[in-house]
């Protein structure tokens, strides 16, 4: 999400996927993004608790995020209470898909889960 002034003048549907690939691409081309998404998955006992509470303040902002972009415009989706929690859904399976697919396939997956995503989260 580095170029927050270009994704502002974009629609809901613009904005939501560069979310979605902006938060994919960081766990994926970042070797710190990469390494806190292995830990996340299977995380140690002795840094559970904290790994976790880390998990829950990061998924709280980009809450906040995705709330800030549908509220204008909530009458044209689907309850935004489900659309973040399959967005959710959709961010966490990506880490999955990554961590064990070429890059290819994981960028073949993310076009397809998008088009599904999308259209299910409007009326």
């Amino acid at each position: 999400m580095q170029n927050q002034s270009f994704v502002k003048n974009q629609s809901v549907e613009n904005k939501l996927y560069e979310i979605l690939k902006s938060l994919n691409d960081y766990f994926y081309e970042n070797e710190l993004g990469n390494f806190i998404n292995r830990y996340f998955i299977l995380p140690p006992e002795q840094f559970k608790e904290q790994l976790v509470q880390l998990c829950v303040e990061s998924d709280k902002e980009i809450e906040k995020v995705l709330l800030k972009i549908l509220s204008p415009e909530a009458d044209k989706f689907i309850s935004i209470d489900l659309i973040v929690a399959s967005f959710f859904c959709h961010l966490d399976g990506m880490f999955l898909y990554m961590a064990n697919y070429s890059r290819e396939h994981y960028e073949k997956r993310l076009e397809e889960i998008w088009q599904v995503f999308w259209r299910g989260i409007q009326k």
